[in-house]
């Protein structure tokens, strides 16, 4: 019975859409009536160069901050014991990386979404570390701004060239253990990668 009236809720970890698309996040509850919706925009390029590491961004301390948008959301059939699947419209998010706060009771859950229209790959080759920047359809971009870091260090900063590649070159940044993770941006649109 237990198992059966516990409250649940959730919303996606990440939510990705282009710029000019309806941004709907996807959130799921049961037993929940109503849920309460913070939207806070997030500057990544500071985040990572403060951090280096995005895997943590979702966990900011935001206390005192106001939200950008605040949303109340309904949940039909909340008494029924049943889960229910959500995709609840944010609308007029510009390009650039927003932090979710989902509440309801004492319940809280995060997630990122990303208005972007910006892709990019990060690997290893024997003199360094290399960023592939694209557009949705695989274009190269070029003149984005990317940040590189490795560990708990920043290794390299710059514009990618007509390629859509930014480069940092070293044969210990090749040799070096671990992974590799960049932030990209251009024009307000972000991209993530991982090595």
């Amino acid at each position: 019975l237990r198992q059966l009236t516990e409250k649940r809720m959730s919303v996606a970890e990440v939510t990705r859409a282009a710029p000019g698309e309806k941004v709907a996040l996807p959130l799921t509850a049961r037993n929940v009536g109503e849920v309460i919706l913070d939207v806070y925009a997030i500057d990544l390029l500071t985040y990572f160069t403060l951090t280096k590491d995005v895997s943590r961004v979702a966990e900011l301390n935001l206390d005192g901050i106001p939200a950008a948008i605040r949303k109340t959301v309904v949940v039909p059939g909340a008494d029924d014991m049943r889960e229910h699947r959500l995709d609840v419209p944010l609308p007029g998010l510009e390009p650039g990386v927003y932090l979710v706060l989902a509440r309801a009771d004492v319940r809280e859950r995060r997630g990122l979404v990303i208005v972007s229209d910006l892709a990019a790959r990060v690997w290893r080759h024997p003199d360094g570390v290399r960023v592939l920047v694209t557009d949705r359809e695989g274009h190269p971009v070029r003149g984005a701004f990317v940040k590189i870091a490795g560990g708990e260090a920043l290794v390299g900063e710059g514009k990618t060239d007509a390629r859509g590649v930014f480069e940092v070159r070293g044969k210990a940044l090749a040799d070096r253990g671990g992974s590799y993770t960049a932030v990209v941006e251009k024009s307000g649109s972000f991209a993530l990668t991982r090595e």
